[in-house]
């Protein structure tokens, strides 16, 4: 097996903690397009598993005139969660002679969110890739997220299921040694 396919003898080093600030997309099946910005706080608890928490903003955009709409009386919108993370490492030819290693992951997890001045549970499914750069400190992250919850409206509630596309640098902190067998 190539070294960059197993966490113990890649290059880019285990680390144990990662920031990232992020922007993107925010899609919603009821609400209209947006953006989305935040940042994810993660704790690398093994090679492959991460806990973590992260925050969202993003701007409703509604039809005035639906049920949800002729009920808002504000437009923020705000997801807090904790998260777990699954990784796989993978490997990748970025030119002739180089390879680059990359993580592939899978998040789930429940938390928070704050629509139209009300809290709801919201829970999170999702995935995406890490590409890891020369400085072992930094990398690349992109996320794909739905967002699962109860959108309230003006007489009732339904459930609603908004995407996230977003990407920004991944900080990675406090390296950790790789124990030889």
């Amino acid at each position: 097996m190539p070294a960059g396919l197993d966490f113990k003898t890649r290059r880019a080093q285990r680390r144990l903690i990662e920031f990232q600030p992020f922007f993107g997309e925010y899609l919603g099946n009821i609400l209209n397009n947006s953006f989305v910005g935040g940042a994810r706080l993660g704790f690398r608890i093994t090679e492959a598993i991460t806990l973590g928490a992260e925050f969202n903003y993003s701007r409703d955009q509604f039809d005035p005139n639906s049920s949800f709409g002729r009920s808002v009386r504000t437009r923020n919108e705000y997801i807090t969660d904790v998260f777990f993370s699954y990784a796989v490492p993978l490997l990748q030819r970025s030119s002739r002679k180089t390879v680059q290693e990359l993580d592939l992951f899978a998040t789930a997890g429940i938390g928070d969110l704050h629509i139209n001045g009300k809290d709801r549970v919201v829970g999170l499914l999702g995935g995406g890739m890490k590409l890891f750069f020369k400085p072992g400190w930094i990398a690349l992250r992109v996320d794909v997220n739905t967002y699962l919850y109860s959108l309230p409206r003006l007489n009732d509630s339904k459930f609603a299921d908004d995407w996230t596309f977003t990407a920004g640098p991944s900080f990675l902190f406090l390296p950790r040694k790789h124990k030889n067998p």
